[in-house]
């Protein structure tokens, strides 16, 4: 095993596809490639990544009664902000930095 330090890279992140499953959740693929001649060409090989936009109930400890996760309602936030799923690709990004920064 090893520890190396990697410098920060600055990739260019793009939306592959959306899938809006009504009432339920939006599904969301992204890759990383470059803008050539005006048209983005996704990087080949690489690993997408998924996120999913979805409501999530609060984690209670049986014995306590305590919260110990609260309910996360990105979901619900998404279809305030954007009635009947109005939005765009575009709009998704800031729930798409909101859901990668709860990632550990």
């Amino acid at each position: 095993m090893r520890t190396i330090n990697i410098p920060a890279q600055t990739v260019t992140e793009k939306i592959q596809s959306v899938n809006y499953y009504v009432d339920v959740y939006v599904d969301i693929m992204i890759g990383i490639g470059t803008d050539v001649n005006g048209v983005f060409e996704f990087s080949i090989p690489q690993q997408f990544d998924n996120v999913k936009i979805v409501d999530c109930p609060a984690v209670i400890n049986p014995q306590t009664e305590q919260v110990m996760t609260a309910a996360i309602t990105d979901y619900s936030d998404l279809m305030a902000q954007f009635p009947g799923g109005s939005f765009t690709s575009d709009d998704l990004w800031p729930y798409i930095d909101l859901i990668r920064s709860r990632r550990t």
